[in-house]
C-alpha cells in the first residue's frame, strides 16, 4: 500500500520505519523544515518503562494541587479553562481510582516494555551515534514519599524491569554532585533507563528512511481529508512559517492533493478537529511541558547521567556538555512561549537545588511542547471509524518510551496484521473499559 503517516515527531518516523519495513510504500508529511521540530524537538532526555505512569495515578490529583499551590509549583492551572479542560479534569479524577488505575498502569506498562524492545530491533543493522548514557536516579526530598514508592519495586520487579534502592550515601556515589544542603531521604536508581537526545535520534532516523525510499514532504500541512472516495485525498497546502534554523532540506513543493491507501495521524494534539469530523471524540486535551536546555558552567557541579526530583516530577539531563531540565503540568490558555511564567521559574529552582552553579544561564533555550493526553493517560492507537485511517497519538509524556512500539503495532493494524502485543484499551473502540 502506499501509507501517508501525517507528522514527522518520534511518532511519526517510528510509525513511518515500521511500514517501510512491512513493505509499503510511505510519504511522511509535515509542516516544519524538518522532523521533530516541535513536540519532539526537546522534552525531557529521558526513555525508561519503569518511570512510564499514568498521570491518572490516585496520587496524583492531591500532587497537582499541592504543587499548584506553592510559590514554585510546577502546575499551572490557566484561567479561562475550556469546557472541554473541564470534561477532561472530571473524567481524570475518575480514572484516579486505584481500580482504573491499576488497569491503565499495566496497558501503559505492557506498551512501554514492547516500545523498549523494538528499539532495540530498530537499532540493528544502524549506524545510530547520539553520545546516550545508561541510568536514572529518582531523588526523593521526604521519607514517606521513598518509602511510598519502595512499595512498587516488587510490582517492578515481577514485569523485568529494575529498579535498586539506594541510601542518600550511595545517592551522592551515584551524583557526586548533587547540593548537600538540599534534603535528601534517599532514592531510586534506574540502571536500565536511557538518556539521550530525542530530536537527534528522530533526525537519523530520517536519514536511514530516506535511503531506503521513504518520501518527505516538509513544510506541508494537511489543508482537508477527503475519504468519500475508494482512496483517501489529502489536500495540502504550503505553510509560511519561518524556516527552522537546523533545517536540513530546502523547501519542498508540496503538491496540492496526493492520494493514498491509508492514513496515520501522528499530529499530537492538531489531530482532534480532524478527527470530530470523522465522527471520532478524540477525548483528549493538548498539555503543555516545559524544557529548559544549557551549557555546563562548572562540570564538577554537573549531573553525570539523569536524576529526577519526585516532589515536583522535573528531570534534570546530562547531554554531553549541556543539562537539560524538563517538567512541568500546564493546563489551559494558548500555545504561546514565556521565559516568565510560572512552569520556567519552577524548573529554575529544582536545578538550583541540585545542581547550583552548574549550568551557564546566559543563553538558555527554552522550550515548550503541547502533549495531548487521555484521561486515563495511556495512548490511543489504531483504527478509527474509517477504515482507511488510523491513528498514533495521546503518548502523554511517554512518546520517546513507547515512540518505537507504538510505530510497530500501528504499522501492524494498518497492514491488516495482528498485533504482538494487547491492545486492549488502547484504540478508540476498547479505550473506556
Amino acid at each position: 500500500m502506499h501509507v501517508a503517516v501525517i507528522g514527522a515527531g518520534v511518532i511519526g518516523v517510528c510509525t513511518a520505519h515500521w511500514l517501510r519495513e512491512a513493505g509499503h510504500e510511505v510519504t511522511v508529511i509535515d509542516r516544519r523544515a524538518n522532523v521533530a521540530q516541535e513536540t519532539s524537538f526537546a522534552p525531557a532526555a529521558l526513555s525508561a518503562p519503569a518511570l512510564a505512569v499514568p498521570w491518572s495515578a490516585p496520587h496524583m490529583p492531591r500532587r497537582w494541587l499541592t504543587q499548584w499551590l506553592r510559590p514554585h509549583g510546577p502546575v499551572v492551572l490557566r484561567p479561562g479553562l475550556t469546557p472541554a479542560n473541564w470534561r477532561w479534569l472530571i473524567r481524570w479524577l475518575g480514572e484516579a481510582r486505584a481500580s482504573r488505575f491499576a488497569l491503565n498502569q499495566d496497558r501503559l506498562r505492557r506498551l512501554a516494555i514492547y516500545g523498549r524492545d523494538q528499539m532495540q530491533q530498530l537499532h540493528v543493522g544502524q549506524e545510530f551515534t547520539g553520545g546516550d548514557r545508561a541510568g536514572c536516579l529518582r531523588l526523593f526530598r521526604h521519607e514517606r514519599e521513598l518509602i511510598a514508592a519502595q512499595a512498587q519495586l516488587a510490582a517492578l520487579a515481577d514485569a523485568g524491569l529494575l529498579m535498586e534502592e539506594a541510601t542518600p550515601e550511595r545517592c551522592r556515589e551515584l551524583e557526586p554532585a548533587l547540593s548537600d544542603e538540599t534534603a535528601l531521604a534517599g532514592g531510586l536508581s534506574l540502571p536500565d533507563a536511557r538518556t539521550g537526545n530525542c530530536a537527534f535520534f528522530a533526525r537519523q532516523l530520517k536519514y536511514a528512511l530516506m535511503a531506503k525510499g521513504v518520501d518527505f514532504i516538509f513544510r506541508a500541512e494537511l489543508a482537508t481529508l477527503d475519504v468519500s472516495g475508494r482512496r483517501p485525498r489529502l489536500h495540502l497546502r504550503a505553510t509560511t512559517e519561518p524556516d527552522d534554523p537546523d533545517a536540513t532540506q530546502p523547501p519542498t513543493g508540496a503538491p496540492a492533493m496526493l492520494e493514498a491507501d491509508a492514513v496515520v495521524l501522528c499530529t499530537g494534539a492538531d489531530s482532534a478537529g480532524l478527527l470530530r469530523r470523522l465522527g471520532c471524540d478524540p477525548g483528549f486535551v493538548p498539555i503543555k511541558g516545559y524544557s529548559i536546555t544549557l551549557g555546563i558552567r562548572r562540570h564538577e557541579r554537573a549531573p553525570l547521567a539523569a536524576v529526577i526530583d519526585e516532589a515536583t516530577g522535573v528531570s534534570i539531563t546530562r547531554m554531553g556538555h549541556r543539562i537539560r531540565v524538563a517538567g512541568g503540568i500546564e493546563l489551559g490558555g494558548g500555545r504561546e512561549l514565556s521565559a516568565d511564567g510560572a512552569v520556567p521559574n519552577a524548573l529554575w529552582h529544582v536545578l538550583r537545588d541540585w545542581f547550583g552553579g552548574a549550568a551557564d544561564m546566559s543563553c538558555p533555550q527554552l522550550w515548550v511542547g503541547a502533549r495531548p493526553l487521555l484521561p486515563q493517560g495511556t495512548p490511543l492507537l489504531g483504527a478509527t471509524p474509517h477504515p482507511a485511517v488510523f491513528v498514533n497519538l495521546a503518548h502523554g509524556s511517554h512518546g520517546w518510551t513507547v515512540a518505537a512500539g507504538a510505530g510497530k503495532a500501528v504499522a501492524d493494524v494498518v497492514g491488516g496484521a495482528t498485533p504482538e502485543i494487547d491492545l486492549d484499551g488502547l484504540t478508540f473502540a476498547t479505550r473506556r473499559r
